[in-house]
């Protein structure tokens, strides 16, 4: 991103080519889409279906909660800013990390955060990265006292509004007492409904919007690494890729 502010183009679009990521023309462009969507809900648009205001025209396939920050004075010429603030947020982020203990765990840390999916998404400045940090904060909670631990399950509930599979952090849960696990998973049930309740027509429309690809394309999601490595090592076509969402 210092390359391409500093107009060396050339070499910003080589070091991604080399990633095997195609470089969009401007940076930032996943989080320019939710600050797009921004900038139409002010101005009365539905951006479900899709979005006019993006820069790709695509739908709005994240979750609809995402549309109730449109009062926060950001849109899409705030790309820049923002897409630098999370990705330094992210790199800081990455501290908190629990340390590697040998050398061969240090070998697989070190692989994982220049891989070229954590790549794709900095420059992107895709929301997981945002999903990521609130994964950690979640985390730090969960080994905390009790009170700290539901203040966890509330941070994956939050995740989960955001970009729904965040949901499956929910098993940590399965630690506490059994008073506890009921009276939490009841809770949390009732923000779910509740959340449903309140979107269902955005969901039943976004949510078969949120796209495909193949493993070893322009996007990422939970299916790429296991779904990716059966195809390099059986040489079997699997399934198209679907998205996390």
């Amino acid at each position: 991103s210092t390359l391409y502010l500093l107009g060396d183009k050339d070499a910003y679009s080589a070091i991604l080519l080399r990633y095997g990521i195609v470089p969009y023309k401007t940076p930032f462009v996943d989080i320019g889409g939710v600050l797009a969507a921004w900038d139409c809900v002010r101005q009365g648009v539905a951006v479900i279906s899709h979005d006019p205001c993006d820069v790709l025209g695509r739908a709005f396939n994240n979750s609809p909660f995402w549309l109730a920050g449109s009062f926060i004075p950001l849109g899409l010429r705030s790309t820049a800013m923002v897409g630098w603030g999370l990705s330094f947020l992210f790199l800081l982020s990455l501290t908190l990390v629990p340390p590697a203990r040998r050398f061969g765990e240090l070998v697989l840390v070190v692989l994982a955060t220049v891989s070229p999916m954590v790549v794709f998404a900095v420059e992107r400045a895709n929301p997981d990265i945002i999903l990521f940090m609130l994964t950690l904060l979640a985390g730090f909670l969960a080994l905390g006292p009790s009170m700290a631990r539901l203040a966890a399950y509330f941070v994956i509930l939050f995740c989960a509004s955001l970009k729904y599979y965040p949901l499956s952090l929910l098993i940590l849960s399965a630690r506490e007492r059994i008073s506890t696990f009921f009276s939490a998973n009841l809770i949390i049930a009732l923000v779910i409904a509740l959340f449903i309740a309140v979107y269902l027509p955005d969901l039943e429309r976004g949510i078969p919007l949120i796209p495909g690809g193949l493993y070893f394309g322009d996007m990422f999601g939970a299916k790429n690494l296991s779904f990716g490595l059966a195809e390099i090592v059986f040489g079997q076509k699997t399934p198209q890729a679907t998205l996390s969402f």
